[in-house]
Parts: C-alpha cells; structure tokens; sequence
C-alpha cells in the first residue's frame, strides 16, 4: 500500500494579535478542502478543543458535511477528536450524517484531551478520562457500530499509555511530532507487543490492520527568510498555546508538542523536507504523512502556496518510498 498524504490542521482561530473574520476562515477551509483534494492529497483534517477565546474549532462535524458537500473523494478527518468530551452517541449519530453525505470518507483520530476547563464542562473527572474513554470507545465499536458505519475510526495519542490503547483495540494511530524513525520504531515495536498479549477480539476482528500516520510540522521554502518567517509563525502559536490552552506541565507533555527545535519542526528547501521524512518511510514504514502547515497566523495565501510546493516538489518524491 502506497503511503497517505494528508494537510492540517484547520483550527480556525481567531487571535487577537491576528484578527479576522470567521465566516471568512470557514469559507478558506472549504476552499482549501478542494485545493487539496486537486493537488492529489488523500486527507485534509480539522482539531477539536473547546472553551477557548480565540473560537478554536468546537463543532468538527459541520465542517465535515461542508467539505463533503463540496469534494468527491478527499478524507475528511478529526485529528483529533476528543471523544470524552463529545460522548459516544453524539460522535455515532454525527458520522451516520456525514456519511451519508460521503460514504466512507470521515476518520475520526478519537483522543483523550487535556485541558482542564474541557472536563469541568462535561462534568468529568480529568483524572478518570481514560476510564471514560474506554468505556465510550467500547460504546462506538459496539452498541453504535451501525451508526457509525463505514466511518474510520482511528487513535489520536502520544503517550505510551494511549499508544498501547490503541494497539489493543486494533485501531490506527495518528501521532503528533516524530521526526526520528528511531522513535517511529520503537512505537510499532510497542504496538505489536501490546497486539499480541492483549488484543480486544471480543470487540474488533483480529485482521483489522493497524496504521500510523505521522502529523509533523513542516514548512517548504528554498529563502532563508521565508523559513525564518515559518519558524516565527509556530514558535507564535506554540506561546499562544502555552498561554491559553496548555495551562500545565502535564498539558504539555501530553500533547506531545515540543518547543525544542530539532523535534518541533522541519523547515528548509523542498529537498531537505524530503530527506527529512523520507526515512519515516523507508526505514521505520510510515503509512501516512500529514503536514502540518495550518499555523493560526498564516495567511490563506501562504497555506495555498505551500499546499502547491509539497504537491509539486515533495510529495512526488515519497509517495512511492514504501
């Protein structure tokens, strides 16, 4: 199977030091859904958080029938949705609607969360959320799994903890941040011991094939101070994070976002983008490269152009690596 390339993350945020107009992003995101889909990426996907000023994405599921209303095959994909907080019922009857709009095309990367002020609105314990996330992920493999029908649902994680999770449900994996196929090793290693001791048969089919796909940082530019602008735009969303979103330590840790250069980003010319994630594919068997390019201060035009430099000078280079 050839590797899967995907775009993100949409998060439609409005900032205060970079005002603008909702309706306008929403219709950028529709735009850029069909953009991506002509330039021959598989997937394009939308985050999930709740309560925060600037407006951050928190109904996933309208976009979803928006984009689906205007592509024909491009995957439409929750990375990530945070299922606690959405409730098993709610996420079942969702993706039957968006389904029926496009069969087969939403994934939902369903994930824990973190922050605080997510689960005193839901009226959940934080520290009980991954109880809470079995027992709702049992629901939508069980109980609503006609509902949910041909919709994918894979594991949005970066600690152990939830890796491991996913390894036993049988679910792909949609991991934020590696760059070192060491580490991409070490997690399918751990994946197929956690597999073989404790996998949940009495819940998924056995021959359901695990997956993982890779959301990093990137940005393609051959001047140097294109990339510097690059760097400037994550490092500005990562203190907005850090200020609004990752009250804590813990926040931090478990999203897997790191202000460490070497592991937050890579930004260069289009061949060292290449070099870069080729051995992701070639030497720890990446199925799926997502690029993460939509930084909450880039402007559409920037996120169109780099959507044409990966598609015309770094995707033809990968895709057939594996």
């Amino acid at each position: 199977m050839s590797v899967e390339f995907g775009v993100g993350a949409w998060s439609m945020e409005n900032l205060i030091a970079v005002p603008r107009p909702w309706n306008g992003m929403y219709g950028n995101a529709l735009r850029q859904a069909q953009l991506a889909e002509q330039l021959g990426f598989d997937s394009i996907w939308f985050p999930d958080h709740h309560f925060v000023y600037s407006g951050y994405l928190s109904a996933q599921f309208p976009i979803f029938a928006a984009c689906a209303a205007v592509t024909e095959k491009i995957m439409l994909c929750g990375g990530i949705t945070l299922l606690p907080i959405q409730g098993a019922s709610r996420v079942a009857e969702a993706s039957a609607a968006v389904d029926a709009i496009a069969p087969g095309r939403l994934r939902l990367a369903l994930a824990l969360g973190y922050a605080g002020r997510e689960y005193s609105s839901a009226g959940i314990d934080r520290k009980k959320r991954g109880r809470v996330f079995e027992s709702e992920l049992e629901e939508l493999l069980t109980r609503y799994a006609d509902r949910v029908g041909e919709t994918e649902l894979w594991i949005g994680a970066h600690a152990d903890v939830a890796i491991r999770r996913a390894a036993r449900f049988g679910l792909s994996l949609f991991i934020q941040q590696i760059y070192d196929p060491a580490e991409l090793l070490r997690v399918k290693t751990m994946c197929a011991e956690e597999r073989a001791s404790s996998f949940r048969s009495d819940i998924v089919s056995e021959t359901r094939k695990q997956r993982v796909a890779i959301h990093n940082v990137v940005w393609a530019h051959p001047d140097k101070s294109a990339a510097d602008q690059a760097r400037d735009r994550w490092h500005a969303m990562l203190a907005h994070y850090g200020t609004h979103i990752m009250k804590k330590e813990a926040d931090m840790q478990a999203t897997g976002v790191s202000f460490d250069p070497s592991q937050s980003y890579l930004v260069g010319s289009s061949q060292q983008i290449v070099d870069g994630l080729a051995p992701l594919i070639t030497e720890a068997g990446a199925d799926a490269i997502i690029f993460h390019i939509q930084t909450t201060s880039a402007t559409a035009e920037l996120v169109d152009e780099q959507m044409q430099t990966l598609a015309t000078e770094v995707i033809p280079h990968l895709r057939d690596l594996k």
